[in-house]
């Protein structure tokens, strides 16, 4: 192990996925403890780090279709970070399996190619290969490739972005015995809705309208809380947030909302990025200028309408929907 906990700045280390929240907390963590030597972010485009400070870090952009074209990125590395990571909303069904599976392994496989002695994964809390639902299976998937490959150590790391701080010098720290190392982050579940339960006649008729559906409080709840269940909540979070939005009155506060929508779901790379077309985004930004009730009208409507298409039919398949009206 090349670097540890105490900032000795020697050895190297790569870092996949640098542009979502956690990737972006670790680089922060990297650069500001000068854990080592040379940092390498490798992705689809560079990125902009004028706001980081510390340890120099180098970009080498690569085509994940071609990843077996662009080795030498992943050479004479002592550590592998991999923060590398979408979601089905976002990419389609195929999209995320091949980013979060199929790209991943490939990436292990080509650092421990390279001489790569630890490889650090972000992983997922419940992340099992023969779970039902596809994103823990997976997480679950590619956590025992990623195991498979040889690596002298393989730390697999379920943190969440905050908590990168505090966990970074833990996983960095030789291991008493274990290979496998994995940290975990407590679980925050939602907490009960107040809201009166539905009659199974009322969530009967969610099944062909989902703006009754998020009309009524407990199905809202019901229907974020299956969506979270999925790790695909972002949709639902961006209407709830816009509907949040259209209330307020006092212009400061509509416009802070504004700026803090556009940041967490509308920008490229957004931590909660929705799936909305150029045109939308385009449209967005140009209402935002000048902040009204109506700013994101278009990309709400266009999240409801994928949520519609896609969200409503999977949730009342689901045992959350089943449930309430039997």
């Amino acid at each position: 192990m090349a670097a540890a906990s105490g900032g000795s700045g020697a050895g190297s280390c790569f870092v996949l996925g640098a542009s979502g929240a956690t990737g972006r907390a670790l680089l922060r963590e990297l650069q500001a403890r000068r854990l080592f030597a040379r940092v390498t972010v490798i992705g689809r485009r560079r990125l902009s780090l004028a706001e980081e400070s510390g340890t120099a870090v180098e970009q080498v952009v690569v085509d994940f279709e071609r990843l077996s074209e662009h080795a030498a990125a992943f050479r004479g590395h002592d550590v592998g970070f991999c923060c590398l990571g979408t979601t089905r909303s976002k990419a389609g069904t195929d999209g995320f399996v091949r980013v979060d599976r199929d790209y991943v392994a490939q990436a292990a496989e080509l650092a421990w190619a390279g001489g790569c002695k630890h490889f650090v994964l972000q992983s997922s809390q419940g992340a099992n290969e023969h779970s039902r639902f596809l994103y823990l299976r997976v997480k679950g998937e590619v956590e025992k490739l990623v195991r498979a490959v040889g690596f002298d150590r393989c730390t697999i790391l379920r943190p969440a972005a905050k908590e990168i701080k505090t966990k970074l010098g833990t996983l960095l720290q030789k291991p008493d015995s274990a290979i496998d190392f994995i940290v975990p982050y407590p679980e925050k579940p939602e907490k009960p809705a107040k809201a009166q339960k539905p009659s199974p006649e009322e969530a009967l008729q969610w099944r062909d309208s989902l703006e009754k559906l998020l009309q009524n409080p407990y199905g809202l709840a019901s229907f974020r809380s299956f969506l979270r269940s999925e790790f695909s909540e972002e949709n639902a979070e961006f209407w709830v947030a816009c509907e949040d939005y259209k209330k307020t009155k006092s212009p400061v506060k509509m416009a802070e909302k504004a700026k803090r929508i556009y940041e967490e779901f509308i920008q490229t790379e957004a931590p909660k990025e929705v799936n909305i077309d150029h045109f939308t985004k385009a449209m967005t930004m140009k209402n935002l200028v000048e902040p009204s009730p109506s700013s994101f009208d278009m990309a709400q409507k266009r999240i409801f309408a994928l949520m519609e298409k896609d969200s409503l039919p999977r949730f009342v398949r689901s045992e959350f929907y089943q449930e309430l009206i039997k």
